[in-house]
């Protein structure tokens, strides 16, 4: 990740919204982000009000790297979904992580992808999974 992180460095201005314990530590060491906000509270809404806080359009690639960051929102999966669309420029990437062991949201995750590709809000791109690390990483592209 931390390569992929530098090439896109020379490409954009790349800003790490870190919520949680340590996260702000983990993004300062990959020290490719021109900025970094942090957003201390660990509530469960704190990823949502989070990015409630950026203008419509900010951003050419958002990223989710936590896994745990759908279960983190108890619930409200759409939302946090909508919001990264919301953010994210026409044309832009939205990249997430997602664990495999949290089947309670890969169901809903999975319903809010496919209603978001029926809306023409994004196409899909691609789906790794990473079997020894137990996650899948989802690629779309914003419409």
């Amino acid at each position: 990740i931390d390569a992929n992180l530098q090439e896109l460095d020379d490409m954009y201005s790349i800003v790490a919204l870190c919520v949680g314990d340590g996260a702000e530590s983990v993004a300062k060491a990959q020290g490719c982000y021109d900025r970094i906000d942090e957003e201390s509270t660990n509530s469960s809404s704190s990823i949502i009000d989070a990015l409630k806080g950026y203008h419509t359009d900010s951003f050419q690639v958002v990223s989710l790297t936590n896994p745990n960051a759908f279960a983190s929102v108890e619930g409200d999966v759409s939302t946090l979904l909508d919001e990264l669309v919301r953010i994210t420029k026409p044309t832009g990437f939205i990249g997430y992580t997602t664990s495999n062991t949290d089947t309670e949201y890969l169901t809903a995750i999975a319903e809010k992808e496919e209603e978001l590709q029926e809306e023409g809000k994004w196409k899909f791109v691609e789906t790794y999974v990473d079997e020894a690390m137990d996650v899948a990483i989802s690629l779309y592209q914003v419409e």
